[in-house]
């Protein structure tokens, strides 16, 4: 069954970008295509030390992605519903590449974290190369009744979170009222085709590695995980707009790299309702949670997510809005950390922003947090202030903002400046500095401030090209001096 599962998320991705390639090649007479490639490349290069280690590390980390983008429209005229059919396919590769080294302070030393016969540097978790696709499907949108159809690789977000699946997507809207959507396929992990962990559950990494298990025993073994989704919207968004969803995940049996067997079962079974109202044009009403099917505890656990929000257009220059989020943290069934008890986490905002003009306008906001931590351990109480304002004058904008945090987990506070200055139609400049000053009430060595400046400058090259460069220093009390440079470079073509 794992093995089945796996030839079925491989043929999907193989068949997305066969598609995104293939496809334009089949050109209609009725539209010509839309190409689009870009080219995103940074290479930034830091140090990371601490006082409680006397090992010290460089990066020197060079990420380049690659994304073609393709459509061609079917029709010339939209139909009666305003609708015109389109193909279209996207694909982004991303390469990371880490030069840097891992060396001792008080010897000349280096070590190689990522080699395996290395027994007391090797890490399992470290890696020099990284090669992933984070997109890759065909698409085609503006069919009959609404129907768009995604095959491939694609980036999911609800309010039940995001995920990165090899899937299949149908969409059908009907009328403008009701809308119904449906996605089944493999949830991408790390160890996919071209896959990354950056929407895997969290808990303990599940990895593939060559190395003695008893090493490396906090390590998973790899799990195949099919998911499904299914939603339905109804409603007419400027009086009210709901939306219910149902999301399930289930990883399949197999075997660790011991050959022991490894239970399958329920990853997570979610269900969420989303409502969204604007009865006047000066008023915006928000509301949605997240329940968590396989929770038999109370009511307050079994919701991990809720949020309420209101936002009133007070006049066309004030606006002022009010939120209420409550997080209850959860992790892999299949990890330790799920056994662990959870603190919910409560958290409220109150915002206004006033344009006093076309060229100056300000911000302010207050916070406030509250952990239940359970037990005898009581709850955690902080509360915050921010403040922010922008100008520009001419070719010149400036910014700056300020924050200040008391409570439990100690007091904390920031100022922040930026600004820029438009040399010519090609050329800008950038500053920011920044000033922290932290405290941390669990740690009584962690306290001091941090002040930061940075540096830059943004090159238009050409028409498709642009380039930016910035240098950073930031020195404190805990980790001294620091100093990074960033080198970006970005190519965006399309005909």
């Amino acid at each position: 069954m794992r093995c089945a599962a796996r030839v079925v998320r491989r043929v999907s991705l193989a068949l997305s970008l066969w598609l995104s390639v293939a496809v334009p090649c089949g050109r209609s007479h009725a539209r010509a295509d839309d190409v689009r490639i870009e080219s995103d490349s940074a290479f930034q290069a830091y140090e990371v030390r601490s006082p409680g280690t006397s090992v010290f590390q460089t990066r020197r980390r060079l990420v380049t992605t690659a994304g073609f983008g393709w459509a061609h429209a079917l029709a010339e005229e939209p139909d009666d519903a305003g609708r015109t059919p389109r193909l279209t396919a996207t694909v982004r590769l991303r390469l990371t590449q880490e030069f840097g080294d891992t060396c001792l302070v008080a010897r000349a030393l280096c070590v190689r974290a990522t080699d395996p016969r290395d027994l007391a540097a090797f890490q399992p978790l470290a890696r020099d190369t990284w090669i992933d696709v984070p997109t890759a499907y065909a698409e085609a949108t503006g069919l009959p009744l609404g129907l768009e159809v995604r095959l491939g690789r694609q980036l999911h977000h609800d309010v039940m979170g995001m995920l990165r699946a090899d899937a299949v997507r149908v969409r059908v809207e009907p009328w403008d009222t009701v809308a119904l959507e449906a996605l089944a396929g493999m949830l991408v992990r790390d160890t996919s085709l071209g896959g990354s962990p950056a929407f895997e559950p969290i808990g303990a990494p599940r990895l593939d590695v060559n190395v003695d298990p008893t090493r490396a025993s906090f390590i998973a073994a790899p799990i195949t995980t099919p998911l499904v989704l299914a939603a339905l919207e109804l409603g007419r968004t400027p009086i009210v707009r709901a939306r219910l969803a149902f999301r399930e995940m289930r990883d399949l049996a197999g075997t660790d790299p011991t050959g022991a067997h490894v239970e399958g079962g329920v990853l997570a079974r979610r269900a969420s309702l989303s409502l969204a109202s604007q009865p006047l044009d000066a008023l915006r009403l928000e509301a949605d949670g997240v329940l968590d099917l396989l929770d038999t505890g109370p009511l307050t656990q079994r919701v991990i997510a809720a949020r309420t929000g209101v936002s009133v257009r007070v006049s066309d220059a004030w606006r002022v809005a009010a939120r209420v989020e409550r997080q209850v943290p959860r992790f892999d069934p299949g990890s330790i950390w799920a056994y662990f008890v959870t603190a919910p986490i409560a958290e409220t905002q109150l915002d206004t922003d006033w344009t006093a003009s076309e060229r100056l306008t300000f911000g302010a906001g207050l916070r406030g947090r509250r952990a239940e931590l359970g037990g005898q351990d009581g709850e955690d109480v902080d509360l915050g202030a921010e403040g922010r304002a922008r100008a520009r004058f001419g070719p010149l904008g400036v910014g700056g903002s300020m924050f200040v945090w008391s409570g439990d987990l100690g007091p904390m506070a920031g100022v922040l400046l930026d600004g820029t200055l438009r040399v010519d139609r090609t050329l800008q400049l950038e500053a920011r500095v920044s000033v922290w000053h932290f405290d941390d009430a669990n740690r009584p060595d962690l306290y001091g401030t941090t002040v930061s400046e940075v540096v830059g400058a943004r090159w238009q090259v050409g028409d498709a090209t642009s380039a930016l460069v910035e240098l950073e220093h930031a020195a404190s009390r805990v980790v001294g001096h620091r100093f990074r440079a960033v080198l970006a470079l970005r190519v965006e073509a399309w005909r």
